[in-house]
């Protein structure tokens, strides 16, 4: 019987409550995830009770602020004209002062570069070329090297016996890289060497409209500054990151400024700069005191003493730091205020809504959450324990389940997720994106559940590893490794074929295409000698198994490996036949011997008997000679049972039994036979339990040899059964066959097998007392699969079960 949680109803009940457990966690996360709010409040020991409480608040208040100051830097370094270090800038995105910096520039000069356009130039009077001499680099402009060229401060090292050329022709050369086919390099007026290395600079140039502080250019930068020298590339790369980071920057900055307007938000804030008398606010008619009176609010000056706030989880110190960082004033005031009673539909109002509808049920999300894991993992743990049996999809390789179940996941997520929203631009549970979010869990669990029960089946059913791609690969390998001896031949001729093919593909010419076609041909020929061989080898083999053993392969058109195999195939048949016709031709004589001994000791056998009839007839008073007639007549009927018996074995496992087939009712006959041993057995005190179906079944079988059969399995009871036990006999019907069972308890220990006990001249009592030949249980087999029934033997312990089976042909 099934344990309880093996049962079908309970594993359906299983998985309908994770179901269940999936689909509210579903809808807790959801309300959790539609909360705007940090998600650290649902544990919080004092949970907030108003949105201003809240972590969320607290952060989006800080960073806007952050974005305000940063704006406000920003502005302050282009509308004062500060010079920025570029190096610093672009290494660490710090605005540091750049007076004494190599590479520096005004803040507004970098805004204006990058709203002019393309910052890069093609011109030729603007191209570069390199000039290089024992790794010092120089940049000159097309018309710089022109010029010096043609004053004769730089001067072409000729070769011996070539002429001069002009200076376009010269530059031409440096253009196509092929100087030195005339030149060895460049000199000057005392011929000594300059440069030995000129080649056209092939990075794009940066269009340089405004001066770096201190220097002419950048090329003069890296003319110039050693650290600098031979990086032009990179300084041209810099200084153009530079240019558009800062922009980018200050661009974000004043949109930043611009979405604070007084009337866009709820944040109010004034900045002044009291050094450079400058004012930033987002409010009119307002001083700083007149924000400290509503609302949350963050006062900083120059001096942590005098900062202020009433926000309880953002300190003085980190308000300090932060604006102490991005100004550049030493004597400012900086105050920020949030009053969302103002009802200007910005983050703050959003944010406040969505705590009023999600955060204060933020407890009761995280319960149901809790509530629905515990059902699943429940759940879970009763379906890991009543995984059972393997199904169709658990015999998939471990791979391919694995890669489906992943795919059909990613499929449906992918399609529910194309057509939904993003969640953080929703602030309310729509019924259309609460059904969209539930179904996804919902396919996302089917999705888990059915590979998970799979690997729990296949780890219990042991076909995790022994099912895999992995492990058929290694198979496969290990195969390959072991006959490596056998299969060398093939392996080369395959990489010999793929190398040719590659080979023939990167031909130039027409002349690849006969190639291939030859290739083919052979590969094809090959493969057709290859199947023929292995068609001759398997009807060979087939009719070598069905009893010919006589067939011959023909080898007249086998070669190799096939010719072998199909020669020692020959061999085997003509050394099958010449054991059969040992083994018959042993069996006949055997046979043979017990017949004829059988009919040799009948004659002096029956002449025995008929004296011990006529010594019966005297009237011997004495008791003893009367006592030994009676021994001899029991031991003379003993050897006649035993000389019939052998006799009636001898044709039966011949097959030299006349059958005369006939239709018989099985239960009456079964019936007559008990009818017939009750007197043995209650000799024995064996009491016989007998089931019988309360109609006729009738088989088509010998009557007589069928009565024979189950004589001698109740004479096996009555002689070896244990004395006052049961004997229980059943007769049921097996779909269209009927299936008799004799049951006993044998008083001798069962040291042997069933089929040992149907062998001939083998029985129960290996000491032999107890009368018996030891072949009625194999006449009774031999008779029964004559008559295409079937006969089993069963043992379990000293329990002993004989079984017949015979065909139904209906009722009569």
């Amino acid at each position: 019987m099934k344990k309880w949680y093996k049962n079908n109803l309970t594993k359906g009940i299983l998985i309908v409550l994770s179901y269940i457990g999936v689909l509210v966690m579903g809808i807790c996360f959801t309300g959790m995830a539609f909360f705007s709010g940090d998600i650290s409040d649902l544990f919080s020991l004092n949970a907030p009770k108003k949105y201003e409480e809240t972590v969320t608040f607290e952060e989006q208040f800080y960073n806007d602020i952050s974005h305000i100051i940063n704006g406000i830097a920003l502005n302050e370094n282009v509308e004062n004209e500060k010079i920025i270090d570029l190096e610093q800038y672009y290494n660490f995105r710090e605005i540091t002062e750049g007076k004494n910096a190599t590479v520096a520039y005004k803040g507004s000069d970098l805004v204006k570069w990058a709203d002019s356009g393309s910052a890069h130039t093609t011109e030729q009077k603007d191209q570069l070329y390199v000039l290089s001499h024992q790794g010092e680099y120089t940049y000159y402009t097309y018309e710089e090297l022109e010029k010096r060229i043609e004053n004769k401060i730089l001067v072409p090292n000729y070769d011996e016996g070539q002429k001069e050329l002009s200076t376009q022709e010269v530059i031409q050369l440096f253009e196509n890289g092929t100087m030195y086919t005339v030149m060895s390099g460049i000199v000057d007026k005392e011929r000594e060497t300059v440069y030995d290395e000129i080649w056209l600079f092939g990075e794009e140039l940066l269009k340089e409209e405004y001066k770096p502080q201190g220097y002419e250019s950048l090329v003069e930068i890296a003319n110039t500054v050693p650290e600098w020298n031979g990086r032009l590339d990179e300084l041209y790369q810099m200084v153009e990151s530079c240019i558009y980071t800062f922009a980018d920057e200050y661009e974000e900055a004043v949109d930043v400024n611009r979405s604070f307007l007084e009337g866009n938000t709820s944040l109010s804030y004034i900045y002044e700069d009291h050094e450079n008398k400058k004012t930033y606010t987002n409010v009119k008619d307002k001083d700083i005191e007149d924000l400290k009176k509503t609302g949350f609010y963050v006062s900083i000056r120059p001096t942590l003493k005098e900062a202020e706030t009433n926000i309880k989880n953002l300190s003085k110190q980190k308000w300090y730091g932060m604006i102490k960082e991005s100004v550049s004033s030493e004597n400012y005031t900086f105050i920020a205020n949030i009053n969302i009673e103002k009802g200007i539909p910005d983050y703050y109002q959003q944010g406040e809504e969505n705590f009023n509808t999600f955060g204060k049920n933020l407890g009761n999300y995280g319960k149901g959450a809790g509530a629905a894991l515990f059902l699943i993992l429940v759940s879970l743990i009763g379906l890991t324990a009543g995984a059972g049996e393997l199904n169709w999809f658990d015999r998939w390789k471990t791979e391919i389940g694995a890669g489906c179940v992943i795919f059909a996941w990613m499929g449906t997520m992918f399609t529910i997720g194309s057509n939904l929203n993003d969640i953080g631009q929703i602030n309310r549970m729509e019924p259309a994106v609460i059904t969209a979010i539930s179904i996804g869990f919902l396919i996302s669990w089917s999705c888990f559940l059915i590979g998970y029960l799979s690997l729990v089946r296949r780890i219990k059913g042991k076909n995790l590893w022994s099912n895999s791609v992995l492990k058929a690969f290694l198979s496969l390998a290990g195969m390959l490794i072991r006959n490596i001896g056998t299969l060398w031949k093939t392996l080369i001729a395959f990489i010999v074929w793929i190398l040719l093919h590659y080979t023939a593909f990167g031909s130039v010419g027409t002349g690849y295409i006969f190639m291939l076609f030859a290739i083919d041909a052979c590969a094809l020929i090959y493969m057709l000698r290859q199947a023929y061989g292995k068609s001759v080898l398997y009807k060979g083999i087939k009719a070598i198994a069905e009893g010919d053993l006589n067939y011959k392969i023909s080898v007249k058109h086998l070669k190799g490996t096939q010719r072998e195999m199909a020669e020692r195939i020959n061999s085997i048949g003509e050394g099958l036949e010449k054991a059969v016709e040992e083994s018959l031709r042993s069996e006949r004589m055997k046979t043979d011997l017990i017949t004829n001994v059988s009919h040799d000791i009948k004659t002096p056998l029956t002449s025995i008997i008929n004296y011990v009839g006529l010594l019966k007839q005297e009237d011997f008073t004495d008791e003893k000679i009367r006592r030994y007639i009676e021994v001899l007549e029991e031991k003379a009927e003993r050897l006649r049972v035993l000389t019939e018996d052998v006799v009636e074995a001898s044709k039966v496992s011949s097959g030299n039994v006349k059958l005369e087939f006939m239709d018989i009712n099985i239960v009456e006959m079964i019936q007559q036979v008990s009818g017939e041993f009750e007197d043995k057995l209650k000799e024995r005190r064996l009491t016989e339990i007998l089931n019988l179906p309360d109609r006729e079944l009738m088989i088509c079988a010998d009557s007589r040899h069928t009565f024979r059969i189950l004589e001698n399995l109740y004479n096996n009871v009555s002689k070896y059964a244990l004395e006052g036990t049961r004997v229980y006999g059943d007769l049921k019907v097996d779909g269209n066959q009927i299936e008799f069972s004799l049951k006993n308890i044998s008083e001798e220990a069962l040291n042997i097998t069933p089929d040992e006990l149907t062998e001939r001249f083998i029985r129960g009592d290996e000491s032999r007392t107890k009368e018996g030949s030891g072949l009625g249980l194999s006449i009774a087999k031999s008779l029964t699969e004559l008559q295409g029934g079937s006969f089993a033997l069963h043992l379990d312990g000293d329990l002993f079960k004989a079984v017949l089976r015979f065909n139904i042909i209906g009722k009569k």
